[in-house]
């Protein structure tokens, strides 16, 4: 019992920065229009990645149907807009 209950403060413990950490830095993977539009939306909102893919010539049946690390552009957008919202309300 004496391990386990190790084990798991330990685990806390380091995990422990991760968690409370509420700035998220997101790093674009390459130059293209789509993975400009899903920093955007992660960053700023789905609006925002709407109107920066609509001056890239882009329309908003492509921005929606975009897919962004597996998800979504909408759920990924949404995700990371309330972990923002969330590290605001936090500080």
């Amino acid at each position: 019992m004496k391990t386990v209950t190790a084990v798991a403060a330990t685990v806390a413990l380091f995990a422990a920065p991760t968690f409370a950490s509420p700035s998220l830095k997101f790093v674009a993977a390459n130059d293209k229009v789509e993975t400009q539009v899903c920093m955007t939306a992660a960053q700023q909102g789905i609006q925002a990645a709407d109107a920066i893919a609509k001056a890239n010539g882009m329309n908003k049946y492509q921005t929606r149907s975009l897919i962004c690390n597996g998800r979504p552009i909408t759920a990924f957008s949404r995700k990371y807009q309330q972990k923002a919202d969330t590290a605001k309300a936090e500080s």
